[in-house]
């Protein structure tokens, strides 16, 4: 049986002035084949307080 990385996540903030620098681990591990990029918004209902 082949492993393969189906889904990866990253979260970044970006400061006024900065460019988007994608971590050398995800260029890495993107090889041949077909892939999905998707960058949008992180919204304040996703974060969950756990008190």
């Amino acid at each position: 049986m082949k492993n393969q990385l189906l889904k990866l996540a990253f979260e970044v903030e970006i400061e006024e002035g900065e460019q988007l620098n994608l971590p050398s681990s995800i260029v890495q591990g993107i090889g041949k084949g077909k892939w999905v990029i998707t960058i949008q918004p992180k919204t304040l209902v996703s974060d969950r307080l756990h008190s």
